[in-house]
């Protein structure tokens, strides 16, 4: 019996064999800027090339050799000091799709076939104009567009905010889309107009869900933006994006990487020093992996880590200790960098005609900036709602004449201010202080943020008819308390009328920012 088993495993693994092909050729620097390697250019030596598993390295004079099945795609992972030109729709060229026969039929296309495996497959690199440790990256989570008219919503928020920033690079980390995949290139087209490049992840809502399996659900994706998983080098950064939905059939999922992204993941690592800052980007968030416990071991002789996931349309800090598997001496730093769509585009348009879109955890939409310093990081979240410029939100209760079911709703808090820190987190510190009074630090607290609170009690208890202010809001049918609330209690002598409150909110670094409101105490 074992004899008969293994037979037929060997077979297999033959049978597999015979469809392999070995991908050949130069990664070169492309001196002249036209993807084309002429005769006066010459090889990199020591660039790494993948197929999704197996790493090779270049020699002397930029060649390599490297096993590639039908249906995988082969890419480069550049050395920090160059960068990828760009493909005609904007986005970066560093792979090769070896689809042969093509997808399966699909809805959205899916790959094309590739024909004819080619002889040779050569890469083009530029060298970067300057070449720097410290650099600024943005992360874009959720941005979910479904139509053109959602495509103008991105542009027009967090893609023109982001301009401000002069970053070097960006990510969008997954729910690029919103099932409907004909949108991406008119997404790209229109990143892309930024002065830096943008790299891709996928989420749930980017597959082929009429695939019959996880090996085809991926497809259209890689027709527009090449692997789902790959890795690259900015500074001392290195960054690896990952796709960690796992495709049960009938458009569900879990999350998970499986065996041979995390055997990439491994033979990835092992070509860097291991005092390098390691980035490690996904869409659903890392607590929710099935074999997270794998990912911990690879990584736990990696002592600078940090990771960012998108998924839940919401902003959380979380850092994982001993206690959730994590071996290393400190804490890995896990950001959800809620969603650049905010609740789907839902919600009244503002002046400008974009839905204001309050996230589920009341905090605006918007992205994650990120200014990197060799080793080191600063965090920060901008939100791109105008009348949240200083990225929180406070809250006080006032008399509801329009809406008076709400004063006994909100009775048990009439005497608490409760600030909304979008970006906070444990490190966070946030002090207030009222009118001329002294400074004084207030406690951070869970709870479920007032504002969004209260479009859920007027969602709950009245029609659209009654209530038009807030009736485009998908709401969430389970809990949504965020921990990057802070809370205080007004004190008791406090007279009734107008009253200024300032805060200043300041991070792990000592960087703070300051905004003014003014509450009325009745």
């Amino acid at each position: 019996m074992r004899i008969f088993i293994s037979a037929i495993i060997i077979t297999l693994i033959l049978s597999s064999n015979l469809w392999a092909e070995t991908a050949n050729g130069i990664c070169f620097e492309d001196k002249n800027n036209n993807n084309f390697f002429d005769d006066d250019e010459v090889g990199i030596a020591n660039v790494l090339v993948s197929n999704g598993r197996d790493i090779v390295k270049t020699d002397k004079n930029g060649n390599y050799s490297i096993p590639l099945q039908p249906n995988e795609v082969l890419f480069v992972i550049n050395p920090a000091e160059y960068e990828f030109p760009k493909t005609e729709l904007g986005n970066l060229s560093f792979y090769y799709n070896f689809f042969p026969e093509g997808s399966p039929k699909l809805k959205f296309g899916g790959v094309s076939p590739t024909g004819k495996f080619p002889d040779l497959i050569h890469f083009a690199l530029k060298k970067k104009k300057l070449h720097r440790n410290d650099f600024t990256m943005l992360f874009f989570g959720d941005s979910q567009v479904r139509n053109e008219t959602e495509v103008g919503y991105l542009v027009h928020s967090s893609l023109t905010k982001s301009l401000e920033e002069n970053a070097d690079l960006g990510v969008f980390l997954g729910d690029v889309g919103f099932d409907d995949l004909q949108f991406y290139k008119n997404l790209i087209q229109s990143a892309s107009i930024s002065s830096h490049p943008w790299h891709y992840l996928p989420g749930n809502h980017d597959m082929d869900y009429d695939a019959a399996n996880q090996n085809d659900v991926d497809d259209t994706w890689n027709n527009f933006f090449g692997p789902s998983y790959y890795s690259y080098n900015y500074g001392n950064v290195h960054f690896i994006s990952l796709f960690d939905v796992w495709y049960d059939g009938n458009k569900k999922y879990h999350a998970e990487l499986g065996e041979k992204q995390l055997e990439f993941i491994k033979n990835d690592l092992e070509n860097l020093d291991k005092s390098q800052l390691v980035v490690l980007m996904m869409h659903i968030p890392i607590d929710e992996l099935k074999d997270r416990q794998k990912l911990f071991d690879i990584l736990k002789d990696y002592p600078k880590t940090l990771s960012f996931s998108g998924h839940t349309h919401t902003n959380r800090q979380v850092f994982f200790g001993k206690d959730e598997g994590w071996q290393g001496t400190k804490e890995h730093h896990h950001i959800i960098a809620g969603a650049t769509c905010g609740s789907w585009w839902d919600g009244n348009l503002d002046i400008y005609g974009i839905p204001q879109s309050l996230m589920s955890d009341g905090g605006s939409k918007g992205y994650w900036v990120v200014k990197f310093e060799n080793y080191k990081y600063r965090i920060k979240f901008v939100a791109t709602e105008p009348q949240h410029s200083d990225n929180f939100s406070l809250w006080s209760y006032e008399k509801n004449d329009r809406i008076p079911e709400l004063n006994d709703y909100f009775a048990s808090r009439r005497d608490s201010v409760f600030i909304n820190v979008f970006g906070g987190g444990k490190l966070t510190n946030v002090r207030v202080k009222i009118d001329d009074g002294e400074w004084f630090k207030i406690q951070q607290v869970k709870a479920l943020d007032p504002f969004y609170d209260q479009i859920t009690f007027i969602q709950k208890n009245f029609t659209k008819e009654e209530n038009k202010a807030v009736l485009n809001y998908w709401l969430s049918d389970y809990d949504r308390s965020t921990d990057h609330i802070w809370a205080f209690i007004l004190p008791s002598n406090l007279s009734k009328g107008p009253h200024t409150i300032e805060v200043e909110v300041r991070d792990p670094n000592g960087i703070s920012e300051m905004g003014k409101r003014i509450i009325r105490v009745e």
